[in-house]
């Protein structure tokens, strides 16, 4: 098969999932008018659809959003823009946070600067409300270059000289002695190629 016969079989699959072209403005229902028929229907309304029979999410007045948003009938479809860090089709889901940020326990606050609100935890605490300790106090998740110190009010990984990170994976000083070592061999490997 030829290069030039796989492009018209894409161009024909291509074809397949566009819009089916309109006859008439009959044909794209109440909420649609036919351009030409050439051309599929240009829906109104908010409505979508290859015959503009799909419905909106939301209409102009918003109910459908509830109290936590507002319909967005700015594009060729309606949809809801949900606040308060709401979310869903129609602003139904409730955020795992709120600006007081209490729900994230005393190892995280909210962050409400996005559209969805969510836990930033510290500590190296993790989950959606930051209640997963990074160790427990059998300590196996520190590895073999730390113990987990459940002591205080952080539970943390205590790492052993040498290492750090949350969990005492990372070596320290690693690396600054090796470009420390690669410096001082540097002149001894020039005075034996300048002789």
């Amino acid at each position: 098969m030829s290069i030039s016969s796989n492009f018209v079989m894409i161009l024909a699959v291509i074809r397949d999932v566009k819009a089916a072209n309109c006859v008439d403005d009959a044909a794209c229902g109440a909420h649609g008018t036919c351009p030409d028929t050439s051309a599929p229907c240009v829906c109104t309304d908010g409505y979508s659809g290859d015959d503009c029979t799909t419905a909106p999410v939301c209409t102009a007045s918003g109910n459908e959003c509830g109290s936590h948003g507002s319909c967005d009938t700015s594009g060729r479809t309606y949809s809801c823009t949900c606040t308060g860090g709401y979310t869903g089709a129609t602003c139904t889901t409730a955020p795992v946070c709120t600006a007081s940020g209490n729900e994230c326990g005393s190892h995280g606050s909210c962050d409400t600067t996005g559209t969805i609100y969510s836990c930033t935890c510290t500590d190296g605490y993790t989950g959606a409300t930051c209640t997963t300790a990074p160790c427990t106090s059998g300590g196996s998740e520190c590895g073999t270059h730390g113990t987990c110190n459940t002591d205080g009010t952080t539970v943390k990984c205590d790492c052993t000289p040498g290492y750090t990170g949350t969990l005492c994976a990372q070596q320290s000083g690693g690396n600054r002695v090796t470009f420390l070592a690669q410096l001082l061999l540097i002149p001894i490997v020039l005075s034996r190629y300048m002789q």
